[in-house]
């Protein structure tokens, strides 16, 4: 039964495709092949499609987005976008799936996005705009199911990874700490103190001018450095991951509040 299907299917697809040349378009068998993640056959029915630059990149842009292929979906989306304005679903699923991504891709969408609708004040967009600058905006002013997510974005966000550098210089630790990492910064600390014991032990026992005592100033001068420069580093990394967190769960409250889908 299921190679008849398939076979079925088969023969339709050619059969519509034969209709291509004369300007026909099948929408629903375009979802059809959608739905079931037909990707070949999908993609060369759209090819063998007589339409309109505009249509083609347009639909060629669902399929593109369907499958992941970023980079293909941004090529499209000069010719689609008159298009993409008047589809209020697919914008919002593309405003989803765009919110979870980790990478520039992210902020390439929302630059379009912000083109093609600049004045929408209730979607996705305003909430990746209060990402931009957390520190200028009520907290008031997000809804409760995101205020504490964006609550640590934006305390993270004030933070400077110079400050945490230098106060990781005067004491190490002192950088996790003002960051609110408290567990890495007991760990920095004591660490580097076990290290300065072994130092002051071995001196003690043997003399500075010994093999085991330039051993040990090694081991702690190459953590010290290691504790100054990971503050920094860590600074940034929890700013980009709380923003992260804070986008994914936007996505998610977003998705709940508003119909989405690409067909």
């Amino acid at each position: 039964m299921k190679l008849l299907n398939n076979t079925a299917l088969i023969i339709a697809f050619f059969f519509l495709c034969s209709y291509n040349s004369f300007g026909q378009f099948d929408l629903d068998f375009v979802k059809h092949l959608s739905k079931n993640q037909f990707a070949d056959e999908h993609l060369a029915y759209l090819e063998s499609s007589a339409l309109p630059v505009d249509s083609m990149a347009y639909f060629k842009a669902k399929y593109f987005i369907q499958y992941e292929k970023d980079s293909l979906f941004f090529e499209q989306c000069e010719s689609a976008q008159n298009l993409l304005t008047t589809d209020t679903l697919f914008l919002r699923y593309l405003d989803n799936y765009f919110l979870k991504k980790k990478d520039s891709n992210r902020d390439q969408w929302f630059s379009l996005r912000n083109a093609i609708i600049p004045k929408d004040t209730v979607g996705a967009l305003v909430y990746y705009s209060l990402a931009s600058n957390p520190s200028l905006t009520d907290t008031t002013l997000v809804p409760v199911m995101l205020r504490n997510d964006f609550k640590n974005y934006a305390r993270a966000y004030k933070k400077k990874p110079i400050v945490a550098l230098l106060l990781s210089t005067v004491l190490p630790g002192l950088g996790e700490l003002y960051i609110g990492n408290l567990r890495a910064s007991i760990a920095k600390f004591g660490s580097q103190t076990i290290f300065g014991l072994q130092i002051v032990e071995s001196i003690y026992f043997v003399g500075l001018i010994h093999p085991l005592s330039f051993v040990n100033i090694g081991f702690f001068s190459a953590f010290y450095v290691a504790n100054i420069v990971g503050s920094y580093r860590d600074t940034k990394t929890k700013k980009h991951d709380l923003k992260n967190q804070f986008l994914f769960h936007v996505s998610d409250y977003y998705a709940s509040m508003y119909p989405a889908s690409i067909y």
